[in-house]
């Protein structure tokens, strides 16, 4: 019989989206767009607008996650994605701009290899100027992944949305 011993691997587990983005509708313009299948955060963001925690968008569903501003990810929208999981809210946060660039690159079998050729922008975990100003990419009509520039924290602009990541220890 052979010696079996537990081993333990180091690192961390996360758990990302695997859908493209969406292409704004109508391209270039925003706001009707919406993430394919969205049955775990869309049902978390329709049920804070209807409860009037979270500003309703005049663009799209209830369920969409375009229009939300840096601030109403952190204040709102990540306690509840904690609280949905049942994992500590330090455990969620926002893609960083390397894994939404990487995570394409990495896994071409997944439908996100074709993020950067949609004309929508996702919203970085990344702050800049003393927080005052958070980073938004990865449209296809500034570059694609490798596109970036700086929003004010209080932006909600229709055309760009959020992408949680959950790490798990």
């Amino acid at each position: 019989m052979a010696d079996t011993k537990a081993h333990v691997l180091e690192g961390v587990t996360a758990l990302i989206d695997i859908r493209c983005k969406p292409e704004s509708e109508p391209r270039g313009l925003g706001g009707m767009q919406a993430y394919e299948d969205d049955t775990f955060l869309g049902p978390i963001l329709q049920k804070l607008r209807e409860n009037g925690k979270l500003a309703i968008s005049r663009f799209g569903e209830l369920s969409t996650r375009f229009s939300i501003s840096r601030g109403e990810w952190e204040r709102i929208v990540k306690p509840a994605v904690a609280e949905k999981l049942g994992v500590p809210v330090e455990t969620v946060r926002l893609e960083r701009a390397i894994e939404a660039n990487i995570i394409p690159q990495l896994y071409h079998e997944l439908p996100r290899h074709k993020d950067g050729e949609t004309s929508t922008y996702t919203l970085y975990e990344e702050y800049v100027d003393d927080a005052q100003h958070c980073l938004v990419g990865g449209s296809s009509e500034e570059g694609g992944l490798g596109s970036m520039h700086a929003i004010h924290v209080n932006s909600a602009g229709n055309s760009f949305g959020i992408r949680p990541i959950i790490i798990l220890f």
